[in-house]
């Protein structure tokens, strides 16, 4: 039994908190001591932890400045929300530390909070993303081995934690094109890097699929569905302008969206603006979206970056048509034609497509066999954590 500490942010809902709560389950299942270490002990996802794990929050020796604790992820109180508080954080980040030194100023954040005494056998840094976690895994920690992981291929946060990354003694990457970008940066890190899925409990997402439901925004004859965070990366600006374009084409539907996130206002702003705010539906988050999906006639996933999309494969553990944008972590998933659907991601070809895959019902219904007869297991990847901990 090895003592295991992995670092978050918090369990709202989110495709990275999603897999989190299934490496858990893994480790408990595996007989670990595992410790959850939160920057906040909240969100929905908490009741997906097991009752093995122990969760606590980050320990805060001193009460850092508002500014501060909005950059590491706390909850916004009204002080954080005021302008001072953001324009001061603005000021932080940009001015005074830049992307040079983004580093000091994590270094100041951790003067604020208390180290972790426990001696572990792993730290794992699950959320990765730039965020405080990786540099308090990096300088608070105490552990034989430590390991971060890489989510995404964009790694336009890089400058926050470049810093800290080499003071890990692996780099799990959830895809081979994430593997590849991290690599580009990283060439003299080369020989930790790997690439590591992620865990996905399939047969838990069925049952929860199976859960009734009973959500009044939720009709129509012909439902269209996406599940992620509304932020740049998921692509939400062009399914608005889809939305429009097949309604200007005479397509009656309904494209619900379901995830929070910092765009969502603005998204539903520019559904108006678009007028389309009828046919597509930003629903916020739900705690549990399976039973949508099931019922959903097309899943859409028109991201512009993704690392190893956990909406796609919980998608395809339910059989449902996908079109996806047409990006390398997409392609790792779904061969176009034959087990789902890939597009470039542009406003005319994405309409075009999904007009195609609407008018053919043989191929959906051939794309339906196909991902009934393919198996999705994640279970081989436990040997590399335990390859690993061996070292």
């Amino acid at each position: 039994m090895s003592k295991i500490l992995v670092l978050g942010r918090t369990m709202d809902m989110g495709g990275t908190e999603v897999a989190m709560a299934a490496l858990l389950q893994k480790l408990v299942e595996k007989k670990e001591d595992v410790t959850l270490l939160l920057v906040e002990k909240r969100g929905v996802l908490l009741e997906r932890i097991p009752k093995e794990v122990e969760v606590r929050q980050m320990i805060w020796n001193k009460k850092p400045h508002p500014a501060l604790e909005r950059i590491v992820g706390k909850r916004e109180t009204p002080a954080e929300r005021s302008f001072y508080a953001r324009g001061m954080g603005v000021f932080l980040m940009r001015v005074v530390y830049g992307k040079k030194r983004y580093g000091k100023l994590y270094e100041r954040i951790l003067e604020c909070v208390e180290p972790e005494t426990k001696q572990y056998d792993l730290v794992f840094d699950f959320f990765g993303f730039g965020a405080f976690t990786t540099a308090f895994g990096a300088r608070k920690t105490n552990a034989r081995k430590k390991a971060v992981w890489f989510h995404g291929e964009n790694l336009w946060w890089l400058f926050r934690t470049r810093d800290f990354i080499p003071e890990y003694d692996k780099i799990y990457c959830v895809s081979e094109p994430v593997r590849k970008q991290v690599i580009a940066r990283f060439p003299e890190l080369a020989d930790r890097t790997e690439v590591l899925l992620n865990f996905i409990d399939i047969k838990q997402v069925q049952r929860r699929s199976e859960e009734p439901l009973s959500d009044p925004q939720y009709t129509g004859e012909l439902k269209f569905l996406t599940v992620g965070r509304a932020s740049e990366e998921k692509g939400y600006d062009i399914a608005v302008q889809i939305t429009a374009e097949l309604k200007k084409r005479g397509l009656r539907f309904k494209w619900f969206i379901i995830g929070d996130g910092r765009d969502l206002n603005k998204l539903r702003t520019m559904a108006k603006e678009y007028q389309v705010e009828q046919e597509i539906i930003f629903l916020g988050m739900r705690e549990n979206p399976a039973p949508y999906v099931k019922s959903c006639d097309l899943y859409l996933q028109p991201s512009r970056h993704e690392g190893y999309p956990i909406t796609i494969v919980e998608a395809r553990s339910l059989q449902k048509v996908i079109i996806a944008s047409d990006i390398p972590s997409m392609r790792e998933q779904i061969r176009d034609g034959e087990n789902g659907y890939l597009c470039p991601l542009d406003v005319m070809q994405f309409a075009d497509k999904i007009q195609k895959v609407l008018a053919d019902q043989e191929g959906r219904d051939a794309v339906r066999k196909k991902l009934r007869e393919e198996p999705i297991d994640f279970s081989a990847g436990y040997a590399q954590i335990e390859a690993f901990a061996k070292k």
